[in-house]
């Protein structure tokens, strides 16, 4: 009966929010962060909001890749959300304290949508998004650009590119001997360690 749970469960169970949300044709997914997965069956259900654990064979990158908006309060998985140009929107509610550290992403000016206190102001603030199209708000917009240096899908390539040349490899053969046995000790490592290996 924490907190957290009571403001993320009236959130979810909100009629204006789910009536909007039958009205202009989307669906209500919850995400439960890991930390909270176990406590699935506590959450109040209605039949519009799908409830889902962050365990088992949950696929982060399904959810992101097919979702139209995205609901968070200091997450890392915001930089892949805002890389493809969705909408965001931070819950901060006054009730909770911030979990994160002053210093990086500073959320009033740096961030990649608008900052929500209560549940009223989520509420207005989804709906607004859904009857609009779930579109990124154009000052994000200009935000995330500024924020991500490429927008072309070659960022392995330059990973790749650089750990080369850090490694003072003229020759991509070199590259590929070093990255083949440092694979294989990962794999070593991972299968001696991991419980499920």
């Amino acid at each position: 009966n924490s907190t957290y749970y009571q403001i993320y469960n009236t959130l979810i169970n909100d009629q204006r929010l789910i009536d909007c949300a039958k009205r202009t044709g989307y669906r209500i997914t919850y995400l439960l962060h890991p930390a909270m997965s176990a406590q699935l069956e506590d959450f109040d259900r209605n039949d519009y909001v799908e409830l889902i654990p962050a365990t088992g064979d949950m696929s982060y990158e399904k959810i992101l890749t097919e979702s139209s908006l995205m609901v968070t309060d200091y997450s890392g998985v915001q930089f892949d959300f805002a890389y493809q140009r969705k909408p965001l929107v931070y819950y901060h509610p006054d009730a909770l304290p911030p979990h994160y550290e002053e210093g990086g992403l500073i959320y009033d000016t740096m961030g990649f949508g608008p900052i929500c206190k209560n549940n009223d102001e989520i509420v207005s603030t989804l709906c607004e998004y859904m009857e609009n199209g779930c579109k990124m708000l154009p000052e994000y917009v200009k935000r995330a650009d500024n924020f991500f240096a490429f927008d072309d899908f070659n960022n392995c390539q330059r990973i790749y590119h650089a750990i080369q040349e850090m490694l003072g490899h003229a020759d991509i053969s070199s590259t590929q001997i070093y990255s083949h046995l440092v694979s294989k000790q990962l794999k070593d490592v991972y299968n001696k360690a991991h419980p499920r290996a």
